[in-house]
């Protein structure tokens, strides 16, 4: 099942991974600033993390999903989805590494050694930015695919 209510399930999951990711990654370098948020929110966090984490590959099978139906148009720019399918997958990286780190970082954090944590804390950081710099990437791409032939195809219209 690719569609729910006759729209693709992408387009619906995409909009949980714009939103949640983000935030996700936000609210994972405040904790590293406040420290007594990991403590005071850690099930929150973590259940955030787990459910923007867990978007991801819902995104990618179902993206892949809707390529296969999208390539088979003939006013598809095949070029622009497929380099929207190759962006697509790395965000998966990313995502792992945050959830990895947020885990270590909540369970152990307090049991760790200064260095560790201080790595942990870094390879957290380096996730959370190159997890929204992915989606970004990820969205323009996928919007490129979608409209780039209807907006050069069409003109403005004045607004009134």
């Amino acid at each position: 099942m690719d569609t729910i209510l006759g729209l693709p399930v992408h387009i619906l999951i995409i909009h949980a991974v714009v939103v949640l990711m983000p935030i996700a990654c936000l609210v994972v370098m405040g904790m590293l600033i406040r420290p007594q948020w990991q403590r005071k929110y850690r099930w929150e966090i973590l259940a955030l993390v787990v459910v923007a984490t867990a978007t991801v590959p819902l995104a990618t099978s179902s993206g892949e999903a809707l390529a296969g139906r999208v390539e088979q148009l003939s006013t598809t720019n095949k070029a622009l989805v497929a380099a929207h399918v190759n962006s697509g997958e790395n965000l998966t990286p990313f995502a792992l590494l945050l959830l990895l780190m947020t885990v270590l970082i909540l369970w152990r954090g307090s049991h760790l050694q200064s260095k560790i944590k201080t790595v942990a804390s870094v390879l957290a950081v380096i996730a959370a930015l190159g997890s929204i710099a992915e989606v970004a990437i990820i969205g323009h791409s996928g919007a490129k695919s979608a409209w780039a032939r209807t907006v050069a195809n069409t003109h403005s219209v004045p607004n009134n």
